[in-house]
């Protein structure tokens, strides 16, 4: 059996989306995003982007990624799902 790496045929860009439509459509993944519009004053919520990569690994597509990076020259790297169990406590400090 060939254990060669997966790339892929053809580079995949979405349409722009909204970033709950990027999380409904790639649940607990994480995406490479292109022509992100940021919300105003909130720099770490993108209002629209385009997917140009995603997996459940943290690298999986990126081959891809770097593909639509060499084009737009500005790409980011998000997670959609929860960043930490909800059952996990870090201590008194983190809680209010």
């Amino acid at each position: 059996m060939d254990a060669t790496p997966q790339i892929d045929p053809e580079p995949f860009i979405s349409e722009p989306m909204t970033w709950a439509e990027i999380c409904v459509k790639y649940p607990n993944q994480y995406v490479f995003i292109v022509e992100m519009e940021w919300e105003k004053g909130r720099p770490i919520d993108p209002k629209t982007a385009r997917v140009v990569g995603c997996g459940k690994k943290r690298n999986d597509r990126l081959e891809s990624a770097h593909y639509w990076m060499a084009r737009f020259g500005e790409m980011a790297h998000f997670f959609t799902g929860p960043l930490l169990p909800e059952n996990m406590f870090l201590g008194p400090r983190y809680h209010r």
